[in-house]
């Protein structure tokens, strides 16, 4: 499997190096007539662009292509005009950043095209562009109107179909579609995607009225609904992979458990007069910087790390509280249990609808298992607190029976049949240990985290070591505590919140284990090593998604990536390029997600020529337990990259659909 890997990325990088190579071929200079520019035209626009199978031919992806950049993009100022590219069918979907200038996005689309002749036409999946968009570029950009401009041959009639629940959630975000319909394909069939379409049966643009449609948004501002619980925040960042499960477009049979991009108040709209003032960037940036995630503080990824962020309120979790109420907890533990659960539960936002919301369920358990506040009830902190008074109206005698197992089975379904983008958590409770009950539970618990669900135990009589051992046992790691624990109340909810912050895809998070404390602390940074040997100035460009090349400002780090990335993903390989670089006034700077910073006192830093300005780092063999980080020109190497996780504050894409592995 790495081997396969490792041939795809140096195929890849060959294949690049020859792009790169004709690239100064290109006419990617910007347009020197003004008199084309539709003034005012305040948007944030991107173009996504079919280049899969259904398009026939290389001609024709070319011929769209020239129309693109010699007929379309020229109608826009970039400095007005904001545009990012999405390029579909060949290996993957890649979406770029939005660009201020011409030269740019041509290179993008050009890089794109070259990429879809030497690797191949692929097959591609509208639902999947539909998704790419709303993760990649829904909430980056800047607040001004999003259009989106999809032009595709694609005829699959069911895969239309599919596709118009994403697109119907885009337009309720905001979003204006317009859909180019190429070569033979049915411009019918495509009038229930797009709130404008267009046929193209030569794959060239007519583009006055494509223009209008787009440029009749030129200075309307999009505000972000908010919540009358939720504080509002900013925008977030782009994220980095796709083809992944849905935070706001996921399709449910329970719709009012759907997420939103919006919430209890519409968005609102204005049109502001063409003299209002838009945050251009410098003339020496090429690319669009994404804005600052909506963190109380600037998000930083030095340190040891990028922290995750501890805002309960903007938690966003399903959690299923599993409650002992079997003779062997005393109704004073009980009692105490309600007034924790109800003290540190406050602290979150319950609503079904919003997107940094949090859903609870109450189970309660002595022999049997039975739901008693379920995810699709009304969540409020009343309702909850309602629920929650009810476990005290135990029938007496009290059941005798601690079955766990079971407890977990019925937690475990009712979490998958109310799935939502919200990460999933069980909260266990236990007052006793009987063998019968544990029983099967160790297996059911092992299926429930193989669905990427995390378990916390809470044993209420600590006293007993053989239920610690046995509870203890069925929590995730780090996730074990116990009733008697110093300011449990605080801990929990902080720990919850570290769920919520998470790697999407099959990217590696950075943490680090506290062997006293046995538990981990995760950091918000998602890190992926690739072995193909790429020259710096490609990577900066290409090279890491929407994320960036990587920050090593801590030995905590360093020994992270040694120990997980190096040998995994690098396959040993000791040398790797990082995102240290030389900045116009000769500074070294690392890459950071809201630009850059300095460096600091680790790593240290050898400046080998004044000409260089890249950075590596060399590992040195084991025994010398050493390493170096020097300057470089722009030497082709193995690289490392970095994208910001998710968390409590940033809803960001999710990893791959879960597989279901229980057995019915």
């Amino acid at each position: 499997m790495y081997l396969s890997k490792l041939l795809l990325l140096l195929f890849t990088t060959s294949i690049l190096g020859k792009f790169i190579h004709h690239k100064a071929g290109y006419a990617c200079q910007e347009p020197s007539s003004l008199s084309k520019y539709t003034p005012d035209c305040f948007v944030d626009l991107t173009v996504a662009i079919d280049m899969s199978l259904s398009m026939k031919s290389d001609s024709n992806i070319a011929k769209l292509a020239d129309s693109i950049l010699g007929d379309f993009m020229p109608s826009f100022n970039f400095k007005e005009t904001y545009t990012a590219g999405l390029a579909f069918g060949a290996l993957s979907i890649g979406a770029s950043n939005y660009f201020n200038n011409y030269a740019d996005i041509c290179q993008y689309i050009h890089s794109a095209q070259e990429q879809a002749i030497q690797l191949g036409l692929g097959n591609a999946n509208l639902s999947e562009v539909f998704e790419t968009y709303q993760i990649s570029l829904l909430n980056s950009g800047r607040n001004y109107k999003k259009v989106l401009v999809l032009l595709t041959s694609i005829t699959d009639v069911k895969e239309i179909a599919a596709a118009k629940h994403y697109s119907d959630q885009l337009q309720a975000s905001g979003v204006y579609i317009i859909v180019g319909v190429l070569g033979n394909a049915s411009i019918t069939l495509y009038s229930q995607l797009g709130n404008h379409v267009f046929s193209s049966p030569h794959f060239t643009l007519s583009v006055t009225n494509i223009t209008e449609n787009i440029c009749q948004f030129g200075g309307i501002t999009v505000t972000p609904a908010q919540s009358s619980t939720v504080h509002p925040t900013t925008a977030v960042p782009q994220t980095t992979h796709v083809k992944t499960s849905r935070p706001s477009i996921h399709p449910s049979t329970h719709p009012s458990t759907m997420p939103s991009t919006t919430t209890s108040s519409p968005p609102t709209t204005k049109k502001n007069p063409p003299t209002t003032k838009i945050p251009l960037p410098s003339s020496t940036a090429s690319k669009i910087s994404p804005p600052t995630p909506p963190h109380p503080t600037i998000i930083s990824n030095h340190g040891i790390g990028t922290s995750c962020s501890k805002n309960v309120k903007n938690a966003w979790l399903d959690i299923a509280l599993v409650f002992d109420v079997s003779a062997a907890i005393t109704d004073g533990q009980l009692e105490q249990l309600i007034d924790e659960t109800q003290t540190y539960i406050l602290k979150f936002t319950l609503n079904q609808i919003g997107q940094h919301t949090t859903r609870v369920a109450i189970i309660s358990y002595a022999s049997d298992a039975t739901i008693t506040y379920s995810f699709n009830d009304n969540q409020s902190n009343q309702s909850f607190f309602d629920a929650l008074q009810k476990l005290k109206n135990r029938t007496t005698p009290h059941n005798q029976i601690v079955n766990v197992q079971n407890a977990l089975q019925v937690a475990f379904e009712h979490l998958l049949e109310s799935s939502t983008y919200r990460p999933q958590v069980i909260l266990l409770t236990a007052a006793a240990y009987q063998r019968k009950g544990f029983q099967g539970a160790d297996h059911t618990a092992e299926q429930i985290k193989l669905n990427e669900i995390t378990i916390f135990t809470v044993n209420f009589n600590a006293a007993d070591g053989v239920l610690n051992g046995h509870l203890s046992g069925l929590a995730s790691p780090g996730y074990a505590y116990n009733s008697s624990d110093v300011g449990l109340a605080e801990d929990l909810p902080l720990s919850l919140t570290q769920v919520n912050c998470f790697c999407p895809g099959s990217r590696v998070q950075f943490k680090i284990f506290n062997s006293i404390s046995k538990r981990y602390t995760k950091y918000a940074d998602c890190i992926s090593g690739y072995a193909g040997e790429t020259l710096p100035s490609i990577i900066s460009k290409y090279g890491c998604d929407s994320g960036i090349l990587a920050a090593i400002t801590s030995e905590e780090k360093l020994d992270f990536v040694i120990k997980n990335i190096l040998e995994h993903e690098l396959f040993g390989k000791n040398q790797f390029t990082v995102g240290g670089h030389k900045i116009g006034n000769n500074e070294w700077v690392w890459s950071g997600y809201n630009g850059t910073f300095p460096f600091e006192d680790f790593p240290p830093f050898t400046e080998v020529s004044p000409s260089d300005k890249y950075t590596f780092f060399n590992i040195l063999p084991e025994s010398t337990n050493g390493f170096t980080f020097k300057s470089t020109g722009d030497v082709a190497r193995p690289y490392l990259c970095e994208s910001r996780a998710c968390d409590a504050d940033y809803i960001c894409d999710q990893s791959v659909e879960k597989k279901i592995f229980k057995k019915y």
